[in-house]
């Protein structure tokens, strides 16, 4: 894992420039352009800047190249944060994704101290829920109309692990 970088832009658009990828956030319409990837990184630069979010680029073993992206977006009054993640279509389905939010949770527990962190999906994202559970996140129910896609309010599930949970299952 890497903070991104300008030159990253292209990798960046290929990444979020995905349907599915547009239908499992709501942060992401498509088309994704160049546009949308330099605002992302401005963005990505200024929550780093006013310590409201950590967004990372993560890549495969011996390349550079962006394949995937992870994130916590802070609240530090209530010490916690909200896990993200998003992974390119060819490198989904063989666990990167859960092995950079790991890398991500164990930073966020350990060099950033926080108490918890949570993450939400869709419910009709059950690859997204199949992370959350690897990562040994707990389902703690489901928000109704938490979330809006366009404009329609959407369900939201919601998962959480604790400092102390993560440390025990890490201990295993």
């Amino acid at each position: 894992m890497r903070p991104w970088r300008e030159s990253d832009i292209e990798a960046l658009v290929r990444l979020n420039d995905d349907p599915e990828i547009e239908r499992n956030t709501s942060s992401v319409t498509l088309p994704y352009t160049r546009e949308k990837g330099l605002e992302a990184l401005e963005k990505f630069a200024r929550m780093a800047a006013e310590g409201t979010g950590v967004v990372r680029a993560w890549c495969v073993a011996g390349s550079d190249e962006p394949v995937g992206g992870v994130a916590l977006m802070l609240n530090a009054k209530d010490n916690n944060a909200e896990l993200g993640y998003s992974t390119r279509r060819d490198h989904r389905g063989g666990g990167y994704t859960t092995e950079a939010c790991g890398a991500m949770l164990e930073w966020g527990f350990g060099d950033l101290g926080l108490h918890r962190v949570f993450a939400r999906h869709f419910t009709w994202n059950p690859a997204s829920e199949r992370i959350m559970d690897k990562l040994g996140m707990v389902f703690e129910g489901v928000q109704r109309e938490h979330g809006r896609k366009g404009e329609r309010y959407i369900d939201l599930c919601c998962h959480a692990i604790l400092a102390r949970e993560w440390s025990a299952r890490r201990a295993r």
